[in-house]
């Protein structure tokens, strides 16, 4: 479903891409794209056959752009409380209550410093090999 805002492709080899794909909004994380992440990290944490994985975005414009903005103003003072209270997703990433996260990488192709996917517990972040 090449519409859809997070793709996943399990690869033979091990390894697991996920790709962000809004690229008319520089794969801005809306609430959507992090429910979906949330929810691709947990079943990769339990899938034992998965290895690794490697996000990376569509476009050539930007990884990703960090939080959609977009979505602030329509949000009363109190539910924009309730989302900074949510896990951040760098968080969620590496922590599983079964095992341990599959090791996962950041793949971008230009750079990117103010991504949210900077290096943390884990995160190793850097262009694509």
């Amino acid at each position: 479903m090449a519409d859809a805002p997070v793709l996943l492709e399990k690869r033979d080899d091990a390894i697991a891409v996920i790709t962000l794909n809004r690229p008319e909004k520089l794969n801005a994380l809306n609430a959507e794209v992090r429910g979906l992440l949330k929810e691709i990290f947990a079943d990769l944490s339990r899938d034992d056959d998965v290895k690794v994985v490697v996000i990376h975005g569509t476009g050539d414009k930007a990884f990703v752009a960090g939080a959609d903005i977009s979505e602030f103003a329509a949000r009363t003072a109190m539910e924009q409380r309730a989302v900074y209270a949510e896990p951040r997703i760098y968080e969620v990433v590496g922590s599983s209550p079964s095992r341990s996260s599959p090791p996962s990488m950041a793949s971008a192709s230009a750079e990117a410093p103010s991504s949210p996917w900077r290096a943390t517990s884990g995160w190793r972040t850097g262009p694509p090999a």
